[in-house]
């Protein structure tokens, strides 16, 4: 799990080794982002995008993580080198091949309420 926040409110995360069998060109058809004789057209590393399930919360909303090379409005900051995004503007940038150098698509969250987390770790 990497935590990306964490207050006296509860926490949130996303888990990393879970990757899908959904495909990122599946997620750029889904969201009519892209036509079914458009994929062969994708860069190569926007095909070869990994997917990871990020949690059980909200397993239809996506969330790139990923290396602050890339930043928007939208962007926030979780680490000295590590920001997340959850707009679609990184979603199209990384279909046309302009998207941080390092990122993965995660779907879904993991998330705590007030003090649930630190008693996971306790127990």
């Amino acid at each position: 799990i990497f935590v990306c926040a964490h207050s006296e409110d509860g926490a949130m995360g996303f888990v990393l080794n879970r990757p899908q069998r959904l495909t990122f060109p599946d997620v750029l058809l889904h969201l009519q982002l892209l036509d079914p004789d458009e994929v062969i057209r994708l860069p190569s590393a926007a095909r070869e995008f990994q997917i990871q399930a990020g949690g059980p919360v909200e397993t239809g909303r996506g969330f790139v993580l990923h290396s602050d090379d890339y930043l928007s409005d939208s962007s926030i900051p979780v680490s000295d080198d590590i920001c997340l995004t959850a707009t679609l503007d990184i979603v199209k940038a990384i279909s046309r091949g302009e998207g941080p150098l390092k990122a993965t698509m995660l779907l879904g969250y993991a998330g705590w309420g007030p003090g649930q987390l630190e008693n996971e770790i306790a127990t």
